[in-house]
């Protein structure tokens, strides 16, 4: 009879082997009617088949005996904060992170017989792990990180543990990435990565803001830190969710260029849509106006500013004094065509900023 049990945190297989050809792998391993106790004991992991196998014949082959398996190998790693968002260790900005409990679940089962805390360079190890397949999981973050941090990485979480085998783990610790208009939706003070093309120079407005879009919308990003940006870069910000003039930005950017995403292409619109950025859905988006009238113009708090209309109802120009603009040609009576990126004016309306003299085309 062949009976499998469980005992002292150990699985163990026994039967009898009798002298028959294949039952313990050769001819005459038993005189004939006689038979052999086997037990195996290995410890309360996986095993691969070879190895049990390895441990039966041996077993065998040796008549009445206990043949126990106790390989170990060892497996550790380091948990970083992945600060530029490339879900990769090693980068400028990323930080070691410690006081992070990591646990070993043996695969298949709810069982974590191994637990550490990373240290003070994000460093933990397991010693002496017994073989078999375990995942590596993170107990929830401490408080101390904010709602927003959390676990974006477990670069390789399913490891299958041989002898003597010594296993890398990289645990990233990051915040969460959202499309453009999911983040425009968030509450404020969250903190999060946001990825797109450029629109506008992070130096060209005196406001110190720059557009960015992707394929679900636009948003401002405001205060940046890190390399400057310019018009068609591939961008991924972190920064906190905010508001300003009534809308939606991305404030505290650090910025991290990707590399050059290609121009950016201006979506046409009235005059009536740019000043109201078609009821809030172009904020911060690149649009154009073509064969628009200006029929006012003024200058406010240093920067230059003209009415604009083609008929469907006026827009604001606005020529900001740090963009470097050529105000001389755009006199009430000219007609122009003009693009810009849509930023709202906090009561209820929109301005349009042309982003360099490119941008204005006298008719």
């Amino acid at each position: 009879m062949n009976r499998r049990f469980r005992t002292h945190g150990e699985w163990s297989w026994s039967g009898e082997a009798k002298g028959q050809r294949g039952d313990c792998g050769r001819a005459g391993a038993h005189p004939s009617g006689a038979a052999a106790r086997l037990r195996v004991t290995f410890p309360l992991v996986r095993v691969s088949a070879a190895l049990l196998l390895s441990a039966v014949i041996a077993a065998c082959t040796s008549g009445d005996r206990i043949v126990t398996i106790q390989g170990t190998g060892v497996i550790q790693g380091q948990v970083y904060k992945d600060v530029d968002g490339n879900r990769s260790p090693g980068g400028s900005t990323d930080e070691a992170l410690s006081g992070i409990r990591i646990g070993l679940l043996v695969a298949g089962t709810i069982d974590t017989p191994f637990a550490a805390t990373s240290d003070a360079n994000g460093r933990f190890s397991f010693g002496a792990v017994p073989v078999g397949r375990y995942l590596v999981t993170v107990a929830a973050m401490p408080a101390i990180f904010g709602d927003s941090l959390q676990v974006v990485r477990i670069d390789t979480s399913d490891i299958a543990l041989g002898v003597d085998d010594s296993s890398d783990v990289a645990v990233a610790v990051s915040f969460p990435a959202y499309a453009i208009a999911t983040a425009r939706q968030l509450v404020v003070g969250k903190k999060i990565f946001v990825t797109g093309l450029a629109l506008s120079n992070s130096t060209t407005f005196g406001d110190a803001t720059f557009s960015l879009a992707d394929t679900t919308g636009a948003i401002r990003i405001a205060g940046t830190s890190g390399p400057t940006v310019a018009v068609g870069d591939s961008v991924r910000v972190l920064g906190r969710t905010g508001a300003r003039d009534g809308q939606p930005v991305v404030a505290e950017g650090q910025v991290t260029v990707l590399g050059v995403g290609g121009l950016p292409v201006a979506e046409r619109v009235s005059t009536q849509e740019a000043a109201t950025a078609d009821a809030g859905r172009l904020d911060a988006a690149l649009v154009k106006i073509v064969d628009g009238t200006i029929t006012d113009s003024a200058t406010v708090a240093g920067d230059y500013v003209v009415t604009v209309d083609d008929g469907s109802g006026a827009v604001l120009v606005l020529f900001d004094q740090d963009a470097g603009l050529t105000r001389a040609p755009y006199v009430p009576g000219v007609l122009v065509d003009v693009t810009g990126v849509l930023v709202a004016d906090g009561v209820g309306g929109w301005r349009l900023k042309p982003r360099s003299n490119n941008d204005l085309v006298v008719k």
